[in-house]
């Protein structure tokens, strides 16, 4: 008992997850739990289900979760963690099932070399091609909901996501190329004789680099949104031809992007983001766009007015 509710759940919490990895004492109910899952050769998975131990019952998640050479059953007690756990154990089984597709697309990734030597100073290649057919293989096998929960759906999601890997890793090549082309020309005029009041701007422009392409960016940023990443960088380069011109104007807009992204930044710290949140981020660097380079378009309206809303309506929710 408490007046906390958030204190209680963090401090049972890891009662919880031990008792359900407690092997089940009740000889009537054999674990759902299982390690070394290679193909879908469990039927089917419920979304959710009841388990006893120690004469309780508990509500419990099963998911697969990912272990690198194959993957596991494991059971969580809250429907978040079950789900980011069944993400990336899902993928995994379509990679594992998969493994010569999955060699294939690696082994034809349109311009990965030029992608790479652009890629050089931020990390290694190898590690950015498996993180590409990674994304790729994430987008045409868990896109769409409802994941499978059973081998027919599984079967039936891997035939229709096969037909699509070489079309979206050309897709996904083709934005990267253009990204990193512009981000290796940004990266030149960084370097070249900074004017004392453009500082503030350049470090802006610096900061939002890091967040953009900072090493593992291919597998931390949705497929649909890394898409728009030339666009992004092209509207970085508008915004340092117009710098010297417009120095106040750059200056109001920038301020009015640093209050939105400071709530968001320490909201992201905290972790577990809703869909929600996580979207608003990629609405903040479209708004980056109708701010610095109107002419290049944003995927939808924005402003900085309309998004402080949203992000109030969203914090509320």
């Amino acid at each position: 008992e408490g007046r906390d509710l958030d204190a209680l759940q963090q401090q049972l919490a890891g009662k919880v997850r031990r008792t359900l990895a407690e092997p089940p004492r009740e000889k009537q109910q054999p674990s759902i739990e299982r390690d070394g899952i290679t193909s879908w050769d469990f039927g089917t998975l419920p979304e959710g289900l009841e388990v006893k131990r120690h004469g309780l019952t508990l509500k419990a998640w099963p998911a697969l979760v990912d272990q690198g050479e194959s993957v596991a059953i494991r059971l969580f007690e809250t429907e978040t963690a079950a789900v980011t756990a069944q993400r990336n154990g899902l993928l995994r089984l379509f990679l594992l099932v998969a493994r010569e597709k999955a060699k294939y697309l690696r082994k034809n990734l349109p311009g990965v070399q030029s992608i790479c030597l652009h890629y050089n100073n931020i990390g290694p290649c190898e590690e950015l091609k498996d993180e590409i057919v990674q994304t790729v293989f994430a987008e045409a096998f868990l896109g769409e909901q409802p994941w499978p929960r059973d081998a027919d759906a599984f079967e039936l999601r891997l035939q229709q996501g096969q037909a699509q890997l070489l079309d979206l890793g050309a897709r996904l090549c083709n934005a990267l190329g253009d990204a990193l082309g512009s981000l290796h020309a940004i990266n030149k005029r960084l370097k070249g004789n900074i004017a004392p009041q453009e500082l503030p701007a350049l470090n802006d422009i610096r900061q939002q680099l890091e967040n953009l392409v900072s090493r593992h960016f291919v597998s931390n940023t949705p497929y649909a949104w890394l898409l728009h990443y030339p666009r992004y960088l092209k509207a970085v380069l508008g915004r340092l031809d117009k710098l010297g011109r417009q120095p106040d104007r750059d200056r109001q807009s920038r301020l009015e992007l640093e209050a939105l992204w400071r709530d968001y930044a320490a909201r992201a710290e905290q972790g577990n983001l809703s869909a929600a949140q996580q979207e608003f981020r990629w609405l903040l660097e479209e708004l980056r766009v109708s701010l610095f380079a109107q002419e290049l378009k944003t995927v939808q309206p924005v402003s900085a007015v309309r998004l402080q809303k949203l992000w109030k309506e969203i914090r509320q929710a």
